[in-house]
């Protein structure tokens, strides 16, 4: 990217990066680009105002723009996303932990001679994904 804004670059014949705006109101999803009046959509799903505000831009612009999209909530419902987004991570942090863990046991199993059904047995899976995890311990 050559840092030219959306604007300096349509005003050459261009296409640039513009900053479209989704917005969640009464009335289903707003879209629009700040920098390009008349630019704004309405539509009662977020993937159909996108595709129309894409339209509208292109229109406006030409073939060759990209959208830098910020979907807006109103408070609420952003606390709400935030709180999933950052119990995502920590349940994303645990699976990562948990396939260490189970890496390991795995190893030590091998290491005792066990065969995969019965380390799959004392792990808890089946015997395949102990096969899987022996395959992944491998240099």
């Amino acid at each position: 990217m050559d840092g030219t804004n959306g604007a300096e670059a349509s005003a050459r014949g261009g296409a640039g990066v513009y900053r479209a705006v989704y917005e969640l109101g009464n009335e289903g999803w707003m879209g629009h680009v700040p920098e390009l009046p008349g630019s704004w959509v309405v539509s009662t799903s977020l993937s159909r105002t996108k595709r129309r505000l894409a339209c509208v831009v292109r229109d406006l612009v030409g073939p060759d723009v990209c959208l830098d999209e910020e979907i807006r909530v109103d408070n609420e419902l952003q606390r709400e996303v935030d709180a999933l987004m950052s119990a995502r991570l920590e349940a994303e942090e645990a699976r990562h932990r948990l396939r260490e863990k189970m890496c390991e046991a795995a190893s030590l199993l091998r290491e005792r001679g066990l065969s995969t059904r019965d380390a799959g047995a004392v792990l808890g899976v089946s015997q395949q994904r102990v096969a899987q995890l022996w395959r992944d311990l491998e240099p």
